[in-house]
């Protein structure tokens, strides 16, 4: 894993892609598009992204783990394991690879559902090129509680992009909502 996502298992993973913007608008495509590619095995979750940019003046606060995502450009995922709409897991990377996790519970309603002080252990790396960046994620499957069994997960990524002062979603969330809400979500 190297952040770049030139093997082969790439290039055949289906993508979740066509991200919706979320600011400064809510009702378009996003100008910056992302591509999310997933792939498991018996003990790990796979995730390939691309994240394009409008050049490679990234916004970073801080380098250090578990960084606050809300001025810095990165993104997150979230996966709604037990398909309730109520808790989900959060994993995140920036350009440079810094990592962060947490957890959502209440529906993503308010910042009170919303920690970040939940720790597991994953592997995450970024590689940047000159209009975009990617990054692959090595989570293990022991990282997330679900019923044994289930064959569907709601699943849903919001990006931060600080060049073009975009923000987005891969299922459309209306502003009036929380960019992390589980309400507005697509199967996986």
């Amino acid at each position: 894993m190297d952040g770049a996502l030139d093997d082969y298992a790439w290039e055949i993973a289906e993508s979740a892609d066509e991200f919706w913007e979320y600011f400064p608008l809510d009702s378009i495509q996003a100008r910056k598009q992302t591509e999310i590619k997933m792939l498991y095995d018996d003990t790990n979750l796979y995730i390939g992204i691309r994240v394009n940019t409008a050049g490679r003046n990234y916004a970073i606060e801080s380098l250090r783990r578990d960084f606050r995502a809300g001025n810095s450009d990165n993104i997150t995922l979230l996966f709604d394991t037990f398909n309730d709409a109520n808790n989900a897991f959060l994993f995140g990377i920036n350009p440079y690879g810094v990592r962060r996790e947490g957890l959502v519970s209440g529906g993503g309603l308010d910042l009170r559902g919303f920690t970040i002080s939940w720790d597991v252990k994953w592997k995450g790396e970024s590689k940047i090129y000159d209009d975009y960046y990617t990054s692959e994620m090595v989570i293990p499957l022991t990282s997330f509680k679900f019923r044994e069994g289930e064959t569907k997960w709601r699943f849903n990524s919001y990006r931060f992009d600080t060049q073009s002062n975009e923000q987005s979603t891969w299922v459309r969330i209306p502003q009036n909502q929380n960019i992390y809400g589980l309400t507005f979500m697509g199967d996986m």
